[in-house]
């Protein structure tokens, strides 16, 4: 393998790299989340907050 083979691999991980880590995992997770409403997600919020069948607050 010659250097300017070595240099355009490693350019292409680079911008690999690049275009997968600059997709906002956060934004979209949010978005599927707004427009799905998955029922595991509302669970979760409950169980975070501390809501239930008993009401707020209580665990």
């Amino acid at each position: 393998m010659t250097i300017t083979e070595r240099v355009a691999l490693a350019a292409v991980i680079v911008v690999l790299d690049v275009a997968v880590f600059v997709i906002p995992v956060t934004g979209l997770l949010a978005a599927w989340v707004l427009l799905a409403r998955p029922p595991w997600f509302r669970q979760w919020v409950d169980r975070l907050y501390g809501v239930g069948a008993q009401g707020p607050g209580v665990t």
